[in-house]
Formats: structure tokens, C-alpha cells, sequence
């Protein structure tokens, strides 16, 4: 078995200049309906998330479908 090699700096990676390294991300905006499904979830046990985002994405698919008849 070799010995480990400590890891080498290699070229920069993709998307390393978004954000300086430690920098947090600054949170998005809540859109539509955003805080309101947050305080449903944090209210509730994980076990009824599901059902919460169910009726979120049917909500959601309902809305985009008027997208069309605009």
C-alpha cells in the first residue's frame, strides 16, 4: 500500500471567482408564497413535508399552466 500524498494546489476551479472563499451566500429573495410554505414546514413534523410540498408543487404546476393562455 503507497503512503497518502498531501493534496497539490491545481488550476482554479470553475465558478471560483463567484465568491471569495468563506464569503457566505447572501439569501434569496422569498418569492411568492416563499415564507408562508416555511412557516407551514417549520410547524410541522418532517413526516407531514411531504404533503405540504405536494400541494405546493400542484399549486406551482396549476399556475404555470395559465402561462400559456396569456
Amino acid at each position: 500500500m503507497s503512503t497518502p500524498v498531501a493534496p497539490q494546489p491545481g488550476p482554479a476551479r470553475p465558478g471560483g471567482w463567484l465568491r471569495p472563499d468563506g464569503a457566505p451566500a447572501a439569501p434569496a429573495p422569498a418569492l411568492d408564497g416563499g415564507s408562508a410554505l416555511t412557516a407551514a414546514l417549520r410547524d410541522l413534523p418532517v413526516s407531514g413535508h411531504a404533503a405540504v410540498l405536494a400541494d405546493e408543487h400542484d399549486r406551482l404546476h396549476r399556475l404555470l399552466a395559465t402561462i400559456d393562455q396569456l
